[in-house]
């Protein structure tokens, strides 16, 4: 690449910092990055329905329904009735499911660190304020 298409090499960058990241995030876990997010818009979305983590992953109700059922099976999160619509199941952390998601911000947060050490501290700053304006742009269905 050369330097002429500066959003090219932008978008090349971003794509790898996120492949390494993505890839770090449950380094000593069993998950798998989206069973990571999931725990996140869990624990976010009180009585989170089954519909609404789809929604917010961006997979079908399917799709959630099988990450739910994982999440389940390693004891994760919890499912219970909705008291208005007995047809809706909510989900909700368990205790040790809150422990895995503390565990793995904690150690996402190392391996960003370390690769932040290479960053002179005088583009800090910048890098904040670059790094603010495109999580801002980021789609919602996406930040959970």
């Amino acid at each position: 690449m050369d330097d002429c298409c500066p959003k090219e090499n932008i978008c090349d960058t971003l794509l790898s910092i996120s492949w390494y990241l993505g890839n770090q995030c449950c380094d000593d876990s069993p998950l798998i990055p989206a069973e990571y997010q999931a725990l996140k818009v869990i624990r976010d979305t009180p009585s989170c329905p089954v519909q609404a983590l789809g929604c917010a992953l961006g997979i079908t109700k399917s799709g959630a329904s099988r990450m739910v059922k994982r999440l389940i099976e390693q004891q994760l999160i919890e499912t219970f009735v909705d008291t208005n619509d007995a047809r809706l199941r909510k989900l909700v952390l368990t205790e040790l499911g809150h422990t895995q998601l503390r565990q793995m911000a904690a150690s996402q947060k190392r391996h960003i660190s370390k690769l932040l050490v290479e960053v002179p501290e005088k583009d800090m700053l910048h890098l904040q304020t670059c790094l603010k304006t495109i999580a801002k742009a980021v789609p919602s269905k996406t930040t959970a």
